[in-house]
């Protein structure tokens, strides 16, 4: 049924088996996967792997899960044609960078927008004066 992950990344292995499980029909449509525990435990992998690639089979719509239901294989006719899916996990330093180059943004449009609240508050007390002078 599975076999032990080797040095690729557990989770893209993990898809891998649990997509040619599905498609060969070890997991029938209509039926319950394994728990997380017993595919982590079957995988030699933690629970971490298993997850994403459960996520990444319930957003493909090949699974559904249910709180406390587990998961579902669903009606998919089109499984044959999906291509391989893969996950794609940021960098640490690109996370980083993002990170800070998100705050410099924030900061930049923080301080525009308390100008123009300041500039907005200074147009309605010279329109004030004005009317009051004129009045």
């Amino acid at each position: 049924m599975v076999n032990k992950v080797t040095r690729q990344k557990a989770s893209h292995q993990v898809l891998a088996q649990l997509k040619a499980g599905i498609s060969d029909g070890t997991f029938p449509v209509g039926e319950k996967l394994p728990s997380e525990n017993t595919l982590a435990e079957a995988f030699g992998v933690s629970r971490v792997p298993v997850r994403e690639a459960l996520g990444i089979l319930e957003v493909s719509g090949i699974i559904s899960s249910r709180q406390g239901g587990g998961h579902r294989v669903e009606q998919h006719s089109l499984l044959s044609k999906y291509q391989p899916l893969v996950m794609e996990v940021a960098d640490p330093n690109e996370v980083e960078s993002l990170l800070e180059m998100r705050e410099v943004i924030e900061q930049q449009a923080a301080c525009m927008a308390a100008m123009q609240s300041h500039l907005s508050n200074v147009r309605g007390k010279l329109r004030r004066l004005g009317n009051e002078e004129l009045g």
